[in-house]
C-alpha cells in the first residue's frame, strides 16, 4: 500500500556553552517568514505480482521559528525550528523517513552554515542543528491515485478522511534571519562532490564536539583545498623530473651493491627518497597554503571589531598545532580552544568560495 504522511518535526540546536554544558538562554534564532520548499517526488511501488507502478507527485516544506509576532513575549522559546512536511509518499514511515532523509540533513547543515556565520560570539557557542526524528509526530492517509490504480485492477478501493494538521506557534529569539537576505531555495539539491564533503567536516565540527576534535575536522577542509587547489600554491620545484630519476638510478645501483638491502627494502627506500625530492619545493606549507588563500580572496579574518591577517604565521601556528597533535604532543587544550573559532571564520570563507565555484 502507498501512503501519503504529514509530519512534524523539530530542528533542534544547541546552545550550551562549549565544552562546559552550560546554558547559554539568551541564544535564540528567528526566521522573519517561514522557509518554504515544494519539491518534486518519485516513487516505486513494489507489486507482488506485475509489475512496480510509479507514482509521482509534489509534496512540500515548511519551516519557521517557534515564535510570532502577534504572541506575547514573556519567555525565551525553547531552541527548535518547526519543520512541517506535507504529502511526501511511502509504503511505510521508513520508507518515506529515509527518501526524506538527505533533504532535511541538507537544510540542516545549510541553516547551520547561516546561523554561524551570523552568530559572533563563535568563541562561546557553535550550533549544530539536527532533525530530532525519535520525537517527529506522523500523520498518514491511503495516496488516493494508488487506490485508483488497485480499482482499475480489481483489488476494491476503500477512502479514509484526511486528518488536516493544524499549526501553532510562539515565542522569542535573538538571532534573527531577514526575508530575502538568504538564497535557502537551493539547500535541498545536492552540490558538487567537493562542497558537501567540506559542508560535511565543517558540520561535524560544530555542536558539542571536543577541541581537539572541532580543530581536525576543520583542519581536513585545509587538506583537501591543498590538495585540490595544488596548481595555485605558487611552489616551484626544487628538483626537475629528469633529476629526480638520474638521483633514483644512482640510488638503484649503490644499494644493488650492498647485502643488508633487500629488493624490498630497496624498492621502499627508493620511493621514499622519490617522494621527497618531488615534494622539496623554494617554499614551504605555510606559504603554499597563503598562496592558495589568496587565490579564493581569503586573506583577512574579521572577527568581532578586529581583524586576523591569514599570513604565513597564522597559517604556520595552524600547521604548528596539527603536527604537534599529530605526533602526539598536543596537551594544552587551550590552544585548540583559541585556535578553534579562528579555524570556523577561515573554513567558512573557504566554503563560501568553493560553493561559488572558485
Amino acid at each position: 500500500m502507498l501512503f501519503r504522511y504529514n509530519i512534524e518535526l523539530h530542528l533542534t540546536y544547541n546552545r550550551m556553552a562549549l565544552y562546559d554544558r552550560t546554558p547559554d538562554s539568551e541564544f535564540r534564532v528567528e526566521l522573519e517568514k517561514p522557509f518554504v520548499w515544494k519539491i518534486n517526488q518519485t516513487v516505486q511501488t513494489k507489486e507482488e505480482n506485475g509489475e512496480p507502478k510509479t507514482f509521482s507527485d509534489t509534496y512540500k516544506i515548511e519551516l519557521s521559528s517557534v515564535w510570532k509576532e502577534n504572541i506575547e513575549k514573556d519567555h525565551m522559546p525553547e531552541p527548535y525550528f518547526m519543520m512541517v512536511i506535507e504529502n511526501i509518499l511511502g509504503e511505510t514511515k521508513d520508507a518515506a523517513c529515509e527518501y526524506l532523509s538527505g533533504t532535511i540533513e541538507r537544510i540542516c547543515k545549510n541553516l547551520t552554515l547561516e546561523i554561524n556565520h551570523h552568530n559572533c560570539n563563535r568563541h562561546h557557542y557553535q550550533p549544530r542543528v539536527e532533525a530530532d526524528w525519535s520525537h517527529a509526530v506522523w500523520k498518514k492517509q491511503e495516496y488516493e491515485p494508488y487506490l485508483e490504480y488497485l480499482e482499475n485492477q480489481g483489488n476494491g478501493r476503500e477512502f479514509h478522511v484526511w486528518n488536516h494538521m493544524t499549526e501553532g506557534f510562539y515565542m522569542t529569539s535573538c538571532l534573527k534571519f531577514r526575508e530575502g537576505k538568504i538564497d535557502y531555495k537551493n539547500w535541498t539539491m545536492p552540490e558538487n562532490e567537493a562542497y558537501e564533503f567540506l559542508m560535511n567536516e565543517y558540520y561535524i565540527a560544530l555542536g558539542q564536539e571536543d577541541a581537539k576534535s572541532k580543530f581536525f575536522h576543520l583542519f581536513s577542509i585545509i587538506e583537501y583545498i591543498e590538495h585540490r587547489y595544488e596548481q595555485y600554491n605558487g611552489a616551484i620545484p626544487l628538483y626537475p623530473e629528469e633529476t629526480r630519476k638520474e638521483i633514483g638510478d644512482m640510488l638503484q645501483e649503490l644499494l644493488a651493491e650492498r647485502d643488508d638491502f633487500g629488493s624490498k627494502e630497496r624498492k621502499q627506500l627508493c620511493s621514499q627518497v622519490s617522494g621527497a625530492l618531488a615534494r622539496a619545493a623554494n617554499i614551504g606549507r605555510a606559504d603554499k597554503l597563503k598562496n592558495i588563500l589568496q587565490y579564493m580572496k581569503i586573506e583577512k579574518l574579521k572577527i568581532h571589531d578586529h581583524e586576523i591577517e591569514v599570513n604565513r604565521a597564522f597559517l604556520q601556528k595552524m600547521i604548528a598545532l596539527r603536527n604537534k597533535t599529530f605526533h602526539g604532543e598536543g596537551k594544552d587544550l587551550q590552544e585548540y580552544i583559541q585556535a578553534g573559532p579562528e579555524m570556523l571564520y577561515l573554513c567558512e570563507m573557504i566554503l563560501e568560495a568553493v560553493r561559488k565555484g572558485m
